[in-house]
């Protein structure tokens, strides 16, 4: 977790019998799965990345650091083209105009497909399925996602 979460939760969770790590960078947590490391500034953020044969999977909370630069940090740390970005990508907020800019940011940084969830709001998931045609996969809690 970021170095931002409290002792209180960090105790929660050792007493759920899980270790707690605060993480201040990019990590390592196991084979083929990363750690971005706290994101942003306001609300410091991390995406887990899952190294696969097909590329890199990048999953979001609520991508409040941006969605862009969390994957741009995914494919500088990995030096791997980026297969998926799953979760939520903080859109719904967003003006037409700057989630276009964002798709094209996704194609221009080689993202083959896109799992848009929750916070990324209705309009920008719509604009998502539109550029990504068969490469959008439907998410969201419970979802189960076979590669």
């Amino acid at each position: 977790m970021p170095p931002s979460f409290s002792e209180t939760y960090c105790r929660e969770v050792r007493g759920s019998g899980a270790e707690c790590a605060r993480l201040d960078k990019f990590t390592r947590l196991a084979p083929d799965i990363y750690s971005t490391g706290p994101l942003g500034k306001a609300v410091a953020e991390q995406a887990l990345i899952l190294y696969t044969p097909q590329g890199l999977i990048v999953l979001t909370g609520c991508a409040h650091p941006g969605i862009v630069k969390i994957v741009r940090s995914a494919r500088a740390a990995l030096g791997k083209p980026v297969q998926l970005v799953l979760g939520g990508f903080h859109l719904a907020a967003k003006s037409g105009r700057e989630i276009e800019g964002i798709i094209a940011e996704f194609k221009k940084l080689g993202v083959v497909q896109a799992a848009p969830s929750h916070c990324t709001g209705k309009k920008a998931i719509a604009r998502f399925r539109a550029a990504y045609r068969k490469k959008i996969i439907p998410a969201g809690a419970g979802r189960v996602i076979i590669l």
